[in-house]
């Protein structure tokens, strides 16, 4: 799946906390892998199901 990137943008906020790795999360968690074989770097992205959407952990 291609995403966009002003979907990418828009889920940027300089306001967000820090997770450390010991912190055990709990949720609905999603893993998503892209692996960068040519051009861009391998990335690894997870989020959390919540009630107003997902949330980048």
């Amino acid at each position: 799946m291609w995403l966009p990137q002003s979907l990418i943008t828009k889920c940027i906020s300089h306001e967000l906390a820090f997770c450390q790795f010991q912190d055990q999360l709990k949720g609905q968690l999603y893993a998503g892998v892209d692996l960068g074989k040519h051009q861009d770097p391998s990335v690894v992205a997870v989020v959390n199901r919540k009630d107003e959407g997902l949330q980048l952990v």
